[in-house]
């Protein structure tokens, strides 16, 4: 004759999973990588609209930033092409040119960055900060000084 099994009905133990799930969510925590995050402020162009019209126009200062050079741009022609350095941009001669239209316009605080498609992201925030400030180096100091330049900064698509 052939016996019948019984079966019986177990508790499924769940404390060692969840044991071996605080251990794991613990040790991820830990070595997980964590980064800073830095926030660009940036201000949209103004639109171009009624009121008074000042006597001198408005400088327009545009750094576009094209695969090959870096260009500064008075907005209607381009006033300086910066070639790259060995396939990479010169951001501190940028600095310096920006700083002598600074230099000739005191007044001027922003400026807008025009970008063809597929540059870097790091090359957009290394351009930026080449337009909010440069360094100056004064003979007889170890460290440059900082200096404002543009800070308000603006971005868009290359012409």
């Amino acid at each position: 004759m052939a016996k019948k099994r019984e079966h019986k009905e177990t508790e499924l133990e769940l404390t060692t999973l969840i044991n071996v799930m605080v251990v794991l969510i613990s040790f991820l925590l830990l070595t997980a990588v964590f980064t800073q995050i830095t926030i660009q402020e940036l201000k949209l162009p103004a639109q171009a609209g009624g009121g008074d019209t000042p006597l001198k126009p408005p400088i327009v200062v545009e750094v576009i930033v094209r695969k090959s050079a870096l260009q500064i741009s008075n907005g209607k022609s381009v006033t300086e092409t910066i070639a790259n350095v060995g396939n990479k941009f010169d951001y501190k001669k940028l600095s310096e040119s920006l700083l002598q239209i600074k230099r000739e316009n005191q007044e001027k605080d922003d400026a807008s960055v025009l970008m063809e498609p597929d540059i870097e992201y790091e090359t957009l925030i290394a351009v930026m900060d080449a337009i909010k400030g440069a360094e100056i180096y004064t003979p007889g100091k170890d460290r440059p000084r900082r200096v404002i330049l543009f800070p308000q900064v603006s971005i868009g698509d290359a012409p």
